[in-house]
């Protein structure tokens, strides 16, 4: 993530998030900086917010992806950070739900990566998703709680 209250970081970050999913990282640049530059102020929450709210706000495809979740027909595990600050962990529940037979982990303190310190415990768990019972539609397991400063499972 870059420094939020730096336009030049915020650009370049776009430009290089662009440039990963092929998009022109020029215009992604302009498109930032002009995102940035239209923010009150430049606390990073605020600066965070707008520059994501666009990028969400871009998310509008046929069909939508949310009622696509139940077509999901392979072994699943949602990882989601309890300290997300874009999205609840009430969301990575929901998104669980949806998907036949999916497993949730919740990591305690992350965010939107999986720290080094429990990147262990997840791998075990995703090598193993696929041996464990099958639940029936709809019918979520309880998630799996990391304790991702120690990879510790609770």
């Amino acid at each position: 993530m870059p420094d939020w209250t730096n336009r030049e970081a915020v650009a370049e970050f776009a430009a290089a998030g662009a440039e990963i999913r092929g998009d022109d990282p020029v215009v992604a640049w302009a498109v930032a900086a002009h995102i940035w530059d239209r923010t009150p102020g430049t606390t990073p929450a605020v600066q965070m917010a707008n520059q994501m709210g666009t990028v969400f706000s871009k998310l509008d495809c046929e069909p939508r992806w949310r009622e696509r979740l139940p077509e999901i027909a392979v072994p699943t595990l949602v990882v989601h950070g309890r300290r997300n600050p874009l999205f609840p962990v009430g969301n990575g529940e929901a998104i669980a739900r949806e998907i036949p037979a999916a497993r949730l982990i919740i990591l305690e303190e992350a965010a939107t990566a999986i720290p080094d310190a429990a990147a262990g415990k997840v791998a075990g768990r995703c090598s193993r998703s696929g041996r464990e019972p099958v639940l029936g539609p709809r019918e979520a397991a309880a998630p799996v709680l990391i304790d991702s400063r120690v990879g510790r499972v609770r």
